[in-house]
C-alpha cells in the first residue's frame, strides 16, 4: 500500500492506497486509522484497487473540528472521494466505520456498488450495551475487544515505537470528543429499508462490544442482504480473522 495525502477542506488527509482493478474503500472503526486493515491488505490489493485513510483528527491526519460525529464523518467521506476522483465503489465499514458506511448509503446510493458492514450498529438495543474503548487498560481492552486466545497474547506483547503510541492517543482523544457530544452511534435503523444495494452484514458470536443483536438488526432491515457471523471470534474480526473475511468480502463483491 501507498501513502499519500491531499488536502480536503484545508486539512491534509493521509490515506493508502494500493492494488489494481474495481475500487474499494475501507472504512476503519473508532480507532480511525488506516493501519487497522494492514492483515488482509495484501490478499484484497490481489483483486481491487483499495483505499482507506486516517479520518480527521486521527492517525496523522489533520483535524477539522467540524468533523465531530458519524454523521459529519459521512459527509467527509463523501468529499475525500470526490476529491481523489473516485466515483463508483465497494465499501466496507467495521465497528464505526460500518455506522458511517450506512450513512454514505443513504447520502450517495448510486455510487456505492455493494456494501459490508462489519461488526457495527444502527442505534441503540435496550438493555444490550455497547462497550466504548475511553478508559479501558490493556487487560481490559483484551478481555472485551478480542476473543482468540492467541491474538490476545500476540497484542498483549506487541511493542510500540513512540510514534504509533502518539498516535493512538491522538485518535483516542479525538473519539473520546465525538463519544461526549453523543455522536457515534445514531439511531438510523428505521431509515434503512431504502437502502437498495445489496449488503453483506458480519457479526462475530463472541463480540461483547457490538453484541451480535446489533447486526441481526441491521440485517432485518435491508431489502437486500446476506448474513455471516464468524464463530469463536471476538469484536476485532479484521484482526481475528484477517484471511477468511478477505475471502468473503472478495467471494461477496465478485458475486
Amino acid at each position: 500500500m501507498d501513502e499519500k495525502e491531499v488536502k480536503v477542506n484545508g486539512a491534509r488527509i493521509v490515506y493508502f492506497q494500493g492494488g489494481t482493478g474495481p475500487a474499494l474503500v475501507l472504512l476503519p472503526s473508532a480507532g480511525g486509522r488506516a493501519k487497522e486493515y494492514k492483515d488482509i491488505f495484501p490478499f484484497l490489493t490481489s483483486f481491487f484497487s483499495v483505499y482507506t485513510l486516517d479520518y480527521p483528527g486521527f492517525g496523522r491526519s489533520d483535524e477539522l473540528k467540524e468533523v465531530d460525529g458519524v454523521e459529519k464523518l459521512a459527509d467527509f467521506i463523501v468529499i475525500w472521494l470526490q476529491t481523489i476522483g473516485i466515483e463508483s465503489f465497494f465499501l466496507v465499514g467495521f465497528s464505526m466505520g460500518g455506522a458511517i458506511a450506512l450513512e454514505m448509503a443513504l447520502k450517495i446510493p448510486d455510487q456505492i456498488k455493494k456494501l459490508c458492514v462489519i461488526a457495527t450498529a444502527a442505534g441503540k438495543i435496550n438493555d444490550i450495551p455497547i462497550i466504548s474503548p475511553i478508559g479501558l487498560n490493556l487487560k481490559e481492552i483484551l478481555t472485551f475487544f478480542y476473543h482468540r486466545p492467541e491474538i490476545k497474547e500476540r497484542i498483549k506483547n506487541e511493542k510500540l515505537a513512540n510514534d504509533e503510541k502518539k498516535e493512538i492517543h491522538r485518535s483516542s482523544q479525538t473519539f473520546a470528543r465525538m463519544v461526549k457530544n453523543s455522536k457515534v452511534f445514531q439511531n438510523i435503523l428505521t431509515l434503512l429499508p431504502s437502502i437498495g444495494c445489496e449488503t453483506l452484514v458480519i457479526g462475530a458470536e463472541n463480540d461483547l462490544v457490538v453484541p451480535i443483536p446489533y447486526q441481526q438488526a441491521i440485517f432485518n432491515q435491508l431489502p437486500h442482504a446476506k448474513w455471516k457471523a464468524y464463530p469463536e471470534t471476538g469484536h476485532f474480526i479484521i484482526v481475528e480473522r484477517p484471511n477468511e473475511l478477505a475471502q468473503d468480502l472478495t467471494q461477496f463483491f465478485n458475486e
